[in-house]
């Protein structure tokens, strides 16, 4: 059974790592991947040429434009040339013109993507979704929140199903006393480490976790702050570095981009996640694999990774009032550990890779027999 993925571009991020891992994971001998990027490639090219899988980059950068035109065409080529029994879009780009191309080439089976909130979207990129969606068969999304939003905004009217992202626990190390680690970041031994991983941008809304740590420095000496994640926006942090109080700064550590993920994870004691808009947070996902506890804001499919009072807990969008309070009840009421354990039972129970691979081989199966 064939199945031809088109994408936009293959930079590290977490669509594109997401499809790397469903092609590695699916059967061989059940399936034959393949991929077109539309735009520019990036490093996950030479991922997927190690697994042997056959990819065409286009290199198209506008396809609102002329180039765009002929771009339909070439794509329109490569997809008669590889024959697939099902298309797989992802992301904007290649569901809009990736649906179209497989439609004018007589793909009876064309599934296309949703992996946000839609909150990025314009007035007129909903219309050309909604004109869009006319060329698939089916929507998959990430979480229920991602295909409320997308029903709505798009008004979608063919079959919409949800496939959680999924993530191997067994490649990340147990959170606890990684002494080794800490001192690779420079982290101090001796504290108890709250942190999170996201880059800082007004979307994530790093001025919320650090206004919450403040609050909770006050009560509690023995409590640093960890942020890990590249500075996208240099006014904003330096906003937010001018807010931290001087008796408090020495307890920040922003570190920056950072190149091992897991071991910095391996440092914490907790994780806090403060975003103005997930649709499905991998960042989660990872520290719960972590065995970290999780305090989240109620957005998104955050509500789906983090069950409230179970393995961590929601704060209203911004309020980090609460998030403080929740932080020092996590450490007052010694949940450090058992939410953490339940993290990992949760990946395990619901967002563990093999379900994934499973969920996607299932959805390509039944497209195949119906054809």
């Amino acid at each position: 059974m064939k199945v031809l993925y088109l994408i936009d571009k293959l930079t590290r991020a977490g669509t594109q790592t997401h499809l790397v891992q469903v092609m590695k994971g699916l059967d061989k001998k059940q399936f034959e991947p393949a991929v077109i990027c539309l735009e520019a490639g990036g490093p996950l090219v030479d991922d997927i040429k190690a697994l042997g899988i056959e990819i065409n980059v286009l290199d198209i950068p506008n396809w609102n434009s002329i180039a765009g035109i002929k771009g339909v065409f070439q794509l329109y080529r490569h997809i008669k040339a590889f024959n697939p029994d099902v298309v797989h879009c992802y992301l904007f780009t290649a569901n809009v013109f990736g649906g179209l191309a497989a439609r004018m080439a007589g793909i009876k089976k064309i599934i296309t993507s949703r992996r946000d909130l839609g909150t990025m979207l314009t007035s007129k990129q909903i219309i050309i979704s909604r004109a869009a969606n006319l060329f698939a068969t089916e929507i998959v999304s990430n979480s229920f929140a991602v295909k409320d939003a997308a029903d709505s905004i798009e008004k979608i009217k063919c079959p919409h199903s949800v496939i959680h992202n999924g993530i191997d626990p067994n490649g990340f190390y147990r959170s606890g006393h990684h002494d080794e680690f800490k001192d690779q970041f420079g982290l101090p031994r001796n504290k108890i480490i709250m942190g999170t991983l996201g880059n800082i941008r007004i979307e994530k809304d790093p001025a919320c976790l650090v206004n919450a740590f403040i609050e909770v420095a006050q009560t509690r000496e023995d409590i640093v702050l960890a942020y890990a994640g590249g500075i996208k926006d240099e006014t904003l942090f330096k906003s937010i570095e001018q807010s931290i109080p001087k008796h408090i700064a020495s307890r920040c550590y922003f570190l920056g981009a950072i190149s091992e993920p897991k071991k910095f994870l391996a440092c914490l004691d907790l994780f806090v996640f403060t975003s103005q808009s997930e649709g499905f947070s991998n960042a989660i996902l990872e520290a719960m694999a972590t065995a970290l506890p999780v305090i989240a804001s109620e957005v998104g499919g955050n509500v789906e990774q983090v069950e409230n009072g179970i393995n961590g807990y929601l704060f209203p969008l911004g309020d980090h009032a609460t998030c403080a309070q929740q932080i020092l009840k996590i450490f007052t009421q010694d949940k450090l550990l058992r939410f953490g354990d339940e993290s990992r039972r949760l990946i395990n129970d619901k967002f563990n890779l093999p379900i994934m691979i499973r969920k996607m081989s299932e959805l390509y199966s039944l497209h195949y027999t119906s054809i």
